[in-house]
């Protein structure tokens, strides 16, 4: 009868997913038809000017050919700030058969107030410095673009926009020049960009979409030159870059090799026999290529890869339990793997470790876009949850070798609606794990979006056959957002290639949120944010697993202060069956938060299911002299009653810029924890405590090559008795050759 039950209500659902996916694929296909030809676009145009002579990259515009270019200026404001900007911008462009090259001149008169701060490539906190961007379309498609944007300190950031600006692959890195100038009442930044580092059609001459940006800081100005809502990524608003004719194709072949000596003791995945000899550190080398066979299609191979220079990832507070679920932060799953992202996280490429070797394809044939890669990878093998195995006396199990593929293919009507496919495979010899997706995708208005999915996994064994189904939405204005999923995922729905927890199988819901943003042309505020928020998921017994719902109400005051308040109301009968019911409000405090300097204060309490719950946070970010920032943050949670615990982290970021493309980074992360536990069968207490240095020294000694010292210090314990581990450390050198 339970078997009947649960194919009668899986095939209702499969039958619910599939109509809402076509529904949403035609009726984006039919407003695409409507949209077709008319993409909003912009009347701004600006010729590029063809030079003989090139200007020095060196952030001052005194070379003769910037007073040839035809200007880009009369930027608007985003929408609700004004109608003209009080700080003005002017953008100059030329180009030879390399390289295109980009000029900013942003006026300033609060110079003394500019924001530069932030020295770490594509870090987050890059959009709280002062910044100009550069958005170019290509393909002039109204669809996709290449951001390209850097700090008055010089510092870099790029991504690709897809979908008219409403998917951002952060993982797009590429090779170009940038140098910045400050003077009494203005700044200049002056940019190097290879055509060979793009992907573009092609042609005798070609006319790109384009739009420039720039974020000022002491005003809070938001411009763009050819967006007048000046808040959206949106492509399809862009202006014309016209005129480039004559120049280079886009590199076929990048071939970039490394070595690496490092010393790294307690790494699970060495042998035995890699530190019999005196010698500590042992030579490494792998390889990385890059293939452009067409202009828009990218295939990429690595050959034992290292990610030495990557940072290890920040502590977190966890009280569930459960697995954290991690960012990717190695390059090559990080780059061009953006249409991998899914309504439900079907690949989970932090669970492939040690890489052997790894190749992927990606890019557009006609109208689809694709994706694929191949990965081998030595991994540790983990329980249900995600945790490491250990042996009878605490080691961890010796990896095992994986194969990983994964492929996605996404065909594009008219650039509102997309149906496609994803499949991913892990397999162990005769042990597998596979999952199957179908999904799609509606641009119902300019804001409205919605996306669809249906997926199935099939397991090794007898258990892990089920199926998943997925509606998000999501509406986004400069003063309204909203977005939330619909959801419905079986008890067998297990898939070892993505991030699927335990406790969310077996159980169906819903969950979202709204923001509103209200402006205030007087007073002593200049903004007011409310956020309401809830969800609520039931087992498919129709037995209720968990809600929540609260909400968040915060000002900004106009000397640069926020003020916030925040309540929020859990019930969770999965992870806490005997007390289920918790209600937490927070309270917070920002100083300075129109500038990157500044401090944050804030303090959580209420019943952590059937524990007294306090949560204080305190955090600043300081730049004592231009060339050196400093970041620390500290957390304090206690629970007392039901659970008795004290736990504790710190992280101190310090990072100093000797150039442009000279860094040395400093991190230290603290963390102490005490619990009491007073069972009668089983009492303890216990403290521990970990701290670890990390310090990473990097230059970019020529475009795309770099030097990389790193130097990695654990110390960890029961509190009083923390030994020193043995260091790890190593030295990485790249090279870059293109083709």
């Amino acid at each position: 009868m339970k078997e009947g039950l649960h194919s009668r209500r899986s095939r209702y659902h499969a039958s619910l997913a599939l109509v809402v996916v076509v529904l949403l694929c035609l009726g984006g296909a039919a407003r695409a038809q409507d949209d077709a030809g008319n993409g909003g676009g912009s009347e701004k145009a600006i010729n590029a000017h063809r030079v003989d002579t090139p200007p020095v990259i060196d952030g001052e515009l005194d070379d003769p050919c910037w007073q040839e270019c035809d200007l880009a200026d009369g930027f608007y404001l985003r929408q609700g700030q004004g109608d003209v900007p009080t700080q003005e911008t002017v953008v100059r462009v030329c180009y030879d058969e390399a390289n295109l090259y980009v000029a900013f001149e942003c006026r300033e008169e609060a110079m003394d107030r500019l924001s530069a701060a932030v020295a770490q490539r594509d870090a987050d906190e890059l959009g709280e410095d002062d910044m100009v961007a550069i958005a170019l379309d290509t393909f002039h498609d109204r669809k996709n673009s290449y951001v390209i944007s850097a700090t008055a300190l010089g510092t870099k950031k790029d991504f690709h926009v897809s979908e008219r600006g409403r998917s951002v692959d952060v993982g797009w890195n590429a090779v170009w020049e940038v140098e910045t100038s400050r003077h009494d009442d203005r700044w200049y930044a002056e940019f190097e960009i290879p055509f060979g580092a793009l992907r573009y059609a092609g042609g005798d001459e070609m006319t790109w979409g384009a739009d420039f940006r720039r974020s000022e800081r002491p005003h809070r100005e938001f411009t763009s030159w050819s967006n007048k809502d000046g808040g959206t990524l949106d492509s399809s608003f862009y202006g014309e870059l016209r005129g480039l004719s004559g120049v280079a194709s886009p590199y076929a072949l990048d071939v970039r090799p490394y070595f690496v000596t490092a010393h790294d003791p307690y790494n699970p995945y060495r042998t035995d026999a890699d530190f019999d000899s005196d010698w500590k550190f042992h030579p490494d080398a792998g390889l990385d290529v890059e293939y452009a066979p067409i202009t828009n299609v990218t295939l990429n191979a690595t050959i034992n890869p290292d990610f030495a220079q990557i940072e290890s990832d920040p502590n977190e507070i966890n009280l569930t339990g459960n697995e954290l679920f991690l960012e990717e932060r190695r390059p090559f799953f990080s780059e061009n793997l953006n249409i991998f992202r899914l309504p439900l996280p079907l690949l989970y490429t932090r669970r492939m470790e040690d890489i052997t070797y790894g190749a992927k394809g990606t890019g557009r044939v006609g109208d689809g876009d694709f994706a694929l890669f191949h990965v081998r990878s030595d991994d540790l093998p983990r329980d249900e949850d995600g945790v490491p195995l250990e042996d009878e006396d605490g080691n961890l199990l010796a990896p095992r070798a994986n194969d990983h593929t994964a492929l996605v293919y996404r065909h594009n009507f008219g650039g509102n609606a997309t149906l496609g496919a994803f499949g991913a495979n892990r397999e162990q010899r005769e042990i597998y794990s596979r999952v199957a997706a179908l999904t799609g995708q509606a641009n119902v208005t300019t804001n409205l979006r919605l996306i669809g999915l249906a997926a199935g996994t099939w397991n090794w064994g007898e258990k892990g056959h089920d199926e998943a189904y997925a509606v998000n939405w999501s509406y986004d204005t400069p003063k309204l957002d909203s977005s939330g999923e619909i959801e419905w995922i079986g008890e067998q729905f297990d898939t070892k290639t993505g991030f699927i927890r335990p406790d969310w199988r077996g159980r169906y819901g819903v969950n979202g949120h709204v923001w509103k943003r209200f402006d205030h042309e007087s007073g002593p505020t200049e903004w007011t944010d409310t956020v309401v928020w809830g969800g609520r998921y039931d087992g498919l017994d129709n037995e209720i697993q968990e809600y929540w719902y609260g909400g968040e109400f915060s000002t900004l005051f106009r000397g640069g202060t926020i003020v916030g308040v925040e309540a929020n109301r859990n019930y969770d009968a999965v992870n806490y069956p005997e007390y289920p019911d918790a209600l937490i409000g927070t309270a917070y405090l920002v100083l300075n938060a129109t500038q990157w300097s500044g401090w944050v204060f804030s303090f959580h309490g209420g019943d952590y299911h059937n524990s007294d719950y306090y949560r204080g946070k305190v955090g600043a970010r300081l730049q004592p002299v231009e060339a050196l920032t400093i970041e620390f943050e500290t957390v304090g949670v206690f629970l007392r009653k039901h659970d008795d615990l004290d736990w504790f982290i710190g992280d101190l970021l310090a990072n100093y810029r000797f150039t442009s493309t000279m860094n040395l980074r400093g991190i230290f992360r603290g963390m102490h924890v005490r619990e009491t536990v007073e069972d009668e069968g089983d009492p303890y207490d216990d403290e521990y405590d970990r701290y670890a240095f990390e310090f990473l020294y990097s230059w970019e000694y020529r475009p795309g090559s770099w030097f990389y010292v790193v130097y990695n210090q654990v110390l960890e314990g029961e509190s009083g008795s923390v030994e020193a581990l043995e260091p790890a450390s190593g030295v990485k050198i790249s090279y870059l050759m293109r083709f």
